[in-house]
């Protein structure tokens, strides 16, 4: 009969199972011994997750493995360029902090703020192809010299391009772009206005306000006031009409921000991530 097949059936399933239901299937069978009839609604079958749900908990569990994986690649880079003796790596947290805030006062929501910010801190990530003693020089730089000092742009684009993570993307994409200016004389191609990722016009001036306050082997650094100055203002060197005029809007609106960045100490800093 056809209910006798499914309580002693050879399903091979039930065979080899030891799911949590395997015992309350066999009470019921026990029983129908004993009663001259089988009590099916005795069997208890196995509770399982909705397959919508068993998908996406696979799918969440994917992304943080991939997440994970980029996190340890990006690491892996930044500490190549410590161990290389570069420090742009070591000293970049007032960068991630304030290439978030300028994203955000453009209206770039918080995920591609932080992303924008994260992969920041590796736009200089060429300078790794470049002599340290080029990097390091007290004088201006000959015109050899300043070629090389250009094509950390291009290896730094290289060395993070082609790998398909947005984020690695994004870094390979600064590290390529955020020397170019907005009235098209920036570096290595000479892009004009929207043709810079707009990422890159974000970093463009997180980065001259960074080497402007840090300093250089042949320059002081400046303070707040005067690095204010030469963005908003110029100095024959650096104008305004080398950046996107929004973005040098926004900076205005929040410049107290950076100052109040570049005052904190190390600890607190990375106390208080964006």
């Amino acid at each position: 009969m056809l209910t006798e097949r499914r309580l002693t059936g050879s399903s091979p399933l039930r065979r080899g199972c030891s799911a949590p239901g395997e015992r309350g299937w066999r009470a019921g069978k026990a029983e129908s011994s004993a009663t001259g009839g089988p009590r099916l609604e005795r069997t208890v079958v196995p509770s399982r997750p909705p397959l919508a749900a068993a998908i996406w908990a696979s799918v969440g569990a994917l992304r943080q493995d991939a997440a994970d994986h980029e996190r340890c690649y990006l690491e892996l880079i930044q500490q190549l360029e410590v161990w290389a003796g570069q420090n742009s790596v070591a000293n970049s947290e007032p960068v991630r902090i304030s290439t978030f805030l300028l994203a955000r006062q453009l209206g770039i929501d918080n995920l591609a703020a932080g992303m924008i910010a994260a992969a920041a801190s590796l736009r200089d990530i060429g300078n790794l192809g470049v002599p340290a003693e080029i990097l390091r020089k007290g004088g201006p730089l000959n015109p050899q010299e300043w070629r090389l000092v250009q094509r950390h742009t291009i290896v730094g684009g290289t060395l993070l391009g082609g790998s398909d993570s947005p984020m690695v993307k994004m870094a390979s994409s600064l590290a390529l772009n955020h020397h170019e200016r907005w009235d098209g004389t920036g570096y290595p191609r000479g892009l004009l206005d929207e043709e810079i990722p707009l990422a890159a016009r974000v970093v463009a001036v997180v980065d001259q306000y960074d080497a402007l306050r840090n300093g250089r082997p042949h320059r002081e650094a400046r303070t707040h006031r005067q690095t204010c100055k030469v963005l908003l203002v110029g100095d024959g060197r650096t104008m305004p009409r080398h950046f996107d005029r929004e973005v040098l809007k926004a900076f205005a609106q929040i410049h107290h921000d950076f100052e109040a960045i570049y005052q904190l100490p190390a600890p607190e800093m990375e106390a208080n991530p964006s």
